[in-house]
């Protein structure tokens, strides 16, 4: 079983945890962050409020290059220097540089694996506001199929999903889904737990499509998978 603790989102759920516009979760074991969200004082605050040290992590995932999940980059390796690091190919010269304040970054030009049953994606190419931009996912092996923990899905949750089903079944996903479309809803059929949050647009229209397989969330869930 994996636990993921909802580090720093702009949807409120557990009100002791700051609520700020961006997104990180924390999978307990073995200690991966991924991304960091906006401002590094409130991914600090919310860390010690659940009860999680700086030196619990072990790993930094970067999902895609935006303020809003790389900000509190610095603020966590000036508390943990030991942490390895890894961001997609297409990350910007000034964030590969803060990553590397860390014990090294690991620039992914594709699926990746980070440690047995956990693999990144590698970087997923979409356009955003006329700008390439390059994300990539988590993927966890449950035991029953792979969890999906996604950034903002800037190339659609669908085509993220089509990607990892390449690697087997998928059975879960959390995260940002952003801008969600009929082929996105269509997408997530057949999983059994669906929770969006942070820049998902859809988010009630999800929330009536798959019932009891919706799972609200916001910062400080924790999530049992």
């Amino acid at each position: 079983m994996y636990t993921i603790f909802e580090i720093y989102n702009n949807i409120p759920y557990n009100h002791e945890i700051k609520t700020d516009f961006g997104y990180s979760c924390f999978v307990k074991e073995p200690g991966i962050l991924f991304d960091t969200g906006a401002k590094g004082d409130i991914l600090l605050c919310n860390l010690e409020r659940l009860g999680i040290s700086a030196d619990q992590v072990k790993h930094l995932v970067l999902s895609h290059d935006h303020w809003d999940h790389n900000g509190g980059i610095k603020a966590v390796l000036d508390e943990n220097p030991n942490i390895i690091c890894y961001c997609p190919r297409g990350t910007s010269v000034e964030t590969i540089s803060a990553l590397e304040m860390g014990s090294g970054c690991v620039v992914t030009e594709s699926w990746h694996e980070l440690s047995p049953g956990i693999l990144l994606t590698g970087p997923i190419e979409s356009v955003f506001s006329g700008t390439s931009i390059f994300e990539q996912s988590l993927v966890l092996d449950s035991g029953k199929g792979l969890f999906l923990i996604t950034g903002c899905s800037h190339p659609h949750i669908s085509c993220i999903l089509d990607c990892v089903r390449e690697r087997g079944p998928v059975t879960g996903v959390i995260g940002g889904f952003h801008d969600v479309d009929k082929a996105d809803i269509r997408s997530l059929e057949g999983l059994d737990y669906i929770s969006p949050s942070h820049c998902t647009t859809a988010i009630e229209a999800i929330a009536g499509e798959f019932g009891d397989r919706f799972i609200r969330s916001g910062a400080g869930f924790i999530h049992r998978i």
